[in-house]
């Protein structure tokens, strides 16, 4: 018996200039670099250092100690608010799970359904 190979694409959501835009948002990654998806492609180039790992871990710890002292009913407010937005895109969600890590289509779509924090 002989296999025939599959080839693996991106989901149409997630072109060059997507996963580019994702990037910009995110605070530390300016510096040149890459990130290899699931299939060995690059995706988007940038490199985080461990200088800025520990800016991170600050930045968070301090918006923990905020995030604390609201009332648990506003802190419900946001996490309903995320799901909400999380539902509506979840599809490009799954897009981008599957190109990330490789996941097969049922498991990024669970992952989208079932959100750990």
């Amino acid at each position: 018996m002989t296999l025939t190979p599959i080839e693996l694409t991106r989901p149409e959501s997630t072109t060059d200039a997507s996963l580019r835009r994702l990037v910009a948002r995110v605070r530390f990654a300016a510096r040149p670099g890459s990130h290899r998806g699931s299939h060995g492609e690059t995706l988007v180039s940038c490199r985080i250092d461990p200088d800025d790992i520990a800016a991170a871990f600050a930045i968070a710890r301090a918006a923990q100690r905020k995030w604390g002292r609201h009332p648990l009913k506003q802190r419900l407010a946001v996490f309903k608010r995320a799901h909400t937005i999380f539902v509506k895109n979840a599809r490009t969600v799954a897009d981008l799970i599957q190109v990330e890590s490789g996941k097969n289509r049922r498991m990024a779509i669970e992952e989208t359904c079932d959100p750990r924090w």
